[in-house]
């Protein structure tokens, strides 16, 4: 067997803890830096943030180790199709990465289950084998480092800053990248496709698929577009697989995986895993949805199936950060940013004992309890009493966030309003709105400091279930406003120069939630000068 360029970790017994306990490490001071960043978001720059992400690709680059074959098959199907063979069939002696893959895996690399696109790519680097065996393997990992830096910015454009963070500068994110695998790829043309339109939109939504299939459950969920265009993506994503539905076929179907499967229904070994899988299906099911909010339903449907997953892999965690990124103020998004992170600990039984189920339960435990419990918290933070500083981040939800979904409320025309913001005063009054606080100046505020001149909600007093309406008048150079309550901030959008506004309907509460409540809204600039300002609430 030739000699790897970068060694895996796999089945290393206690040879195994030394990089394990680096990577590990490492993991956790990053997720401490990627919770600070979640939480200061708002004031970071985008640029920051891929800088930051550039030079934790570049530590995770130079790890001495792999913990995972899968580049090594990738450059090796790639040289198949170089070599005229078909890379979907079975395996064939086609030259140097082939005998590397066969090395990390100790066997024939499993059958390619990606799509054209993907095989594509891997040959338009594999001929840099000639020059090193080791060089189509950095380039590789660095194109697809490239390919998540762009993909994230692409986000931040779709998404909003705090969308990017919480996609790039996940640790378990950063590391899956730099070890190559090609789910950066996809999300690239993910990231492409929701930012698209039209035509050119649904092309790029096929290329996704044809880089790997599990881009087609996005693609046919997310976007709104009409019947006839969505059956013409289903179609050629199709079409993009009839190569290995061919060689499937023709081998007599899919072998079944030898992979020793560590999830939820694995711990019910008296079970047959299909039947284990649907219990946990419903028991999560049960549990989880009830309480479910309509506004984190899909949220909440991807952590159940990400715990149905045999082996939720830590690459998979590209899968679902961006729906966390999505659907961020849930308990749902924040379950799976937990479980995306907690991920990471499924490469320790790979690494130490190879394909054995000896740590299942532990590993088991460890992945998947956080997550869970993140959600199982959230849902009683919901519906008990004795939660009260938590209800009062609910409540702030209800009464502003959702106003970022709806239309802005009616304002005056926005040249009038940036001039009247230019000013310094007040906009004109406005019937809708009977509560309307003025907030004064503050005493050591800068020459040229934004400010905060009115917060207006149509009343004081609130009413379950009944309108809120919520207009925030600021300087003109104010560029985002956001509204915050014990720890939880929520955005507003902007309707014009100066003005923030929107208007929803309040739900039907508890008894218990219908109290006072007081919420900072804190306006910056693009050069992330800051004011702050509290406005009392009361809901009846």
């Amino acid at each position: 067997m030739p000699h790897l360029p970068v060694p895996v970790v796999d089945a290393w017994g206690r040879a195994a803890s030394a990089p394990l306990a680096v990577l590990l490490i490492a993991i956790a001071l990053g997720a401490l830096v990627y919770a600070v960043a979640i939480a200061s978001a708002a004031r970071l720059r985008l640029r920051f943030v891929l800088a930051a992400m550039a030079c934790a690709l570049l530590v995770a680059l130079a790890m001495p180790v792999l913990f995972s074959a899968d580049v090594y098959a990738y450059l090796a199907y790639g040289e198949r199709l170089l070599a005229g063979c078909d890379p979907w069939g079975a395996a064939c002696r086609s030259g140097p990465l082939a005998e590397l893959a066969r090395s990390a895996w100790h066997h024939d690399p499993p059958r390619l289950v990606y799509g054209p696109i993907f095989v594509v790519a891997a040959a338009l680097v594999a001929p840099l084998a000639a020059v090193s065996p080791g060089l189509p393997l950095l380039v590789w990992r660095i194109g697809m480092a490239l390919a998540f830096i762009i993909a994230v910015a692409r986000i931040a454009r779709i998404d909003g800053l705090r969308a990017a963070v919480i996609v790039g500068m996940n640790p378990v994110a950063l590391w899956a990248v730099a070890e190559g695998h090609n789910d950066a790829l996809m999300l690239l043309a993910i990231a492409f496709a929701l930012g698209s339109s039209g035509v050119r939109s649904g092309l790029l939504w096929v290329v996704a698929v044809a880089i790997k299939g599990i881009a087609l459950v996005p693609a046919l969920t997310t976007s709104r577009r009409k019947l006839r265009v969505t059956i013409v993506i289903l179609i050629a994503s199709i079409a993009s697989y009839v190569p290995l539905a061919i060689d499937l076929a023709h081998a007599g179907g899919i072998t079944a995986p030898t992979t020793v499967p560590y999830d939820l229904a694995s711990t019910l070994g008296w079970l047959p895993h299909p039947i284990a899988q649907a219990v946990v299906a419903l028991l999560l099911a049960a549990s989880l949805l009830p309480s479910c909010p309509r506004n984190e339903r899909l949220a909440t449907f991807v952590l159940i199936a990400w715990c149905l997953l045999p082996n939720a892999y830590p690459w998979y965690a590209l899968w679902i950060l961006p729906i966390a990124a999505r659907f961020w103020g849930t308990s749902s998004a924040s379950a799976l940013i937990v479980a995306a992170t907690c991920s990471i600990v499924r490469i320790i039984p790979d690494a130490t004992i190879g394909n054995d189920p000896a740590l299942r339960s532990t590993i088991v435990l460890m992945q998947f309890l956080p997550p869970l419990a993140t959600a199982a918290v959230g849902r009683l933070q919901m519906i008990r009493a004795k939660q009260a500083t938590s209800l009062a981040a609910i409540v702030l939800v209800a009464l502003v966030a959702s106003c970022t979904k709806s239309e802005p409320t009616p304002s005056p025309a926005p040249q009038s309003s940036a001039a009247t913001a230019q000013a310094g005063q007040p906009t004109a009054p406005n019937p809708q709105f009977g509560y309307v606080v003025a907030p004064p100046a503050e005493p050591n505020a800068a020459a040229g400091s934004p400010r905060i001149l009115e917060i207006a909600l149509n009343a004081q007093t609130l009413v379950s279930p009944g309108p809120v309406l919520v207009r925030v008048t600021t300087t003109p150079d104010v560029v985002s406003v956001i509204a915050r309550a014990l720890g939880r901030e929520i955005t507003i959008q902007q309707a014009s120069p100066g003005i923030f506004s929107g208007g929803e309907t309040i739900p039907r509460v508890p008894a218990f939630m219908r109290r006072s409540y007081d919420i900072e809204i804190v306006a910056a600039t693009a050069a992330g000068k800051t004011a702050k300002a509290s406005v009392a609430v009361t809901l009846r």
